[in-house]
């Protein structure tokens, strides 16, 4: 090694630092226009039909079922948002990498007093408290660890993370909520499930669109519009994989009549 050459073996790969392209890290990604990728996308999130799902049924019935909700979506929304900040580190260039810390800092909120007491995980607790749910009794279950591992195994990929965070979770979440927020109503409706729900549906349409138009601006630089449909796929599979598994998990643990 001559002096001043670079050693890069102890360094994160996913920084590139050993392939350093100054345009790919600080250049603006063009403007596109996404009105034809977003339709697309759109009508795969409508085509699951993810509210006709019969764990939004059951869960509307029988409160077991809309707590066990409850309990793994505090699990599956601490680790959404930190695997959204893993994805946006693993993003090199800063246009790119912003759209995904803007999704990040919608996830938390801003910090009031040296808290995140407007964050969606600390909106959820808050309505995990308003129905005397342990804290104890929330743990990981299979169905949730299953669906996370999906989600983490894209994150590294640009069209894999954009497709898994911001289809099979930010745009098929939307009609998912309104279906929880009728099951509360039907259940609980004097618990805190309002703000979770509302602070969500709002955000989280925003944070679809920002990651269909992040995709179409890796497709216009060369990426496959094929390959991203078929993530996105992909990704809405995995959300209805999770309610069957969480389905079938409310089912074995109903008390026998």
């Amino acid at each position: 090694m001559t002096a001043g050459s670079p050693s890069f073996g102890s360094l994160p790969t996913w920084l590139e630092l050993d392939r350093w392209e100054y345009s790919e890290l600080f250049d603006p990604m063009p403007a596109v226009d996404y009105t034809s990728l977003m339709s697309d996308v759109r009508h795969l999130a409508r085509s699951a039909n993810l509210p006709s799902h019969p764990f939004f049924k059951l869960a509307a019935r029988e409160m077991s079922a809309l707590e066990l909700w409850v309990t793994q979506e505090l699990v599956m929304t601490n680790s959404f948002s930190q695997l959204v900040l893993y994805a946006a580190a693993q993003t090199c260039n800063v246009h790119a990498r912003a759209i995904l810390t803007e999704i990040a800092k919608g996830e938390h909120e801003l910090v009031d007093d040296g808290g995140a007491f407007e964050s969606h995980p600390w909106l959820l607790e808050r309505l995990r408290e308003s129905l005397s749910i342990e804290r104890g009794s929330v743990r990981p279950l299979a169905p949730v660890l299953a669906f996370i591992g999906r989600l983490a195994a894209h994150v590294s990929d640009p069209l894999g993370a954009i497709a898994f965070i911001g289809i099979g979770n930010e745009l098929i979440i939307v009609p998912e909520y309104r279906e929880i927020e009728r099951c509360f109503r039907a259940q609980a409706k004097d618990s805190e499930y309002q703000p979770f729900l509302e602070a969500n549906i709002v955000a989280d349409v925003d944070h679809a669109r920002m990651c269909v138009q992040l995709a179409a601006k890796y497709i216009s630089l060369g990426a496959s519009r094929d390959a991203f449909l078929g993530l996105a796929r992909d990704a809405i599979a995995s959300r209805v994989t999770y309610f069957d598994d969480l389905y079938s998990l409310a089912r074995a643990a109903r008390s026998p009549t």
